[in-house]
């Protein structure tokens, strides 16, 4: 096995034609077939074929076969980063970096990311800048950061789009500059994200950036909606509950923001993790699953927590205080 970087060009061709040998294989994933799968790609993989290398590899390292080898699938991977294959590469990266499947190794993690970005892969490009942004498995480089972030960007990787805006607005490693963070959130919104869409039409509602517009807003949130986004459901019941550039319905700002709480709730009760809520600076409520559940029959605790976090923005938590809120002071039009 061998840490240096790889020589070997995969082409476009190649890609081309190994995707087509393994169709049959691949269907087998998509239909959960993963015995079938594990055994046509196991045929092609012996062929050279990378593409098949790295599906087999996955098979095994996210344990979807009956009998699952950590190390076979990492030695797959180094087979097809070897052989110029960038996803085995990026694939690699990530491996080391959660140390899940092999010994953590955060300098290798990097190195992997970096020869996947070097080999053309967005995915590795945007983690390699992730690594030099936060200083993970290498010293910390802005410059390198935004050079790599915005390359992926550029090569329509979404979250990359969503970093760079979110580099651009915030202001913590460079100089602010809305107007281009505003251009990477279209990108990312052109290209179907709706967390860009709702960056972009606040951007356009707020005049950040952008000449203020709150019919392009409205239409943003509405996109973000349609894709089911908490977030956009809440910034369009805004909307309706002011009666921002639409006429005022409050039915329809109630079922927007009754349909974002209970997506959030979704969210919650899907984590195994500990819940946590910021509502300010020195105020941190935290919970396991069961105390959290007792926490919310709690309604006053709840309301005041839900409108403490509203105060500083926290938008998916504000959607669910307006909902409280709503229910509580039952609200009627006029």
């Amino acid at each position: 096995m061998s840490d240096q970087p790889a020589t070997a060009q995969y082409t476009d061709e190649q890609q081309t034609r190994e995707l087509e040998d393994c169709t049959l294989a691949r269907e087998a994933l998509q239909t959960g077939e993963y015995a079938a799968a594990e055994e046509l790609l196991g045929t092609l993989s012996n062929e050279g074929n990378l593409t098949a290398k790295v599906d087999l590899a996955l098979l095994h390292l996210r344990e979807l076969v009956e009998s699952p080898d950590f190390d076979f699938g990492i030695t797959l991977l180094h087979e097809a980063s070897t052989s110029g294959m960038p996803m085995a590469s990026a694939q690699l990266g990530a491996a080391y970096e959660k140390g899940a499947a092999t010994p953590k190794n955060l300098s290798l993690a990097q190195k992997y990311y970096l020869l996947a970005a070097n080999q053309g892969d967005p995915d590795g490009m945007f983690n390699a800048g992730r690594c030099y942004l936060f200083g993970i498995g290498t010293e910390q480089s802005t410059e390198n950061a935004m050079n790599w972030i915005g390359h992926a960007a550029h090569l329509d990787h979404i979250l990359a789009c969503y970093w760079m805006g979110g580099i651009y607005l915030n202001a913590q490693y460079v100089v602010p500059d809305p107007a281009m963070a505003s251009n990477f959130y279209e990108r990312g919104a052109t290209l179907g994200d709706s967390y860009c869409q709702n960056k972009l039409g606040i951007m356009y509602r707020d005049g950040v950036g952008r000449a203020v517009n709150l019919e392009q807003a409205r239409a943003l949130f509405l996109l973000s909606t349609d894709s089911g986004n908490e977030w956009g459901q809440f910034l369009l019941g805004q909307m309706y509950l002011t009666g921002t550039h639409v006429n005022q319905d409050l039915d329809r700002a109630r079922q927007l923001f009754t349909l974002s709480a209970e997506r959030v709730w979704l969210k919650l009760r899907s984590s195994s993790a500990q819940y946590m809520v910021k509502v300010s600076g020195s105020l941190q409520i935290a919970a396991d699953q069961s105390s959290y559940t007792s926490w919310r029959r709690s309604r006053t605790m709840r309301t005041r927590i839900l409108i403490l976090a509203s105060s500083i923005s926290m938008a998916t938590v504000q959607s669910e205080t307006l909902k409280l809120v709503f229910d509580i002071c039952q609200k009627q039009p006029g």
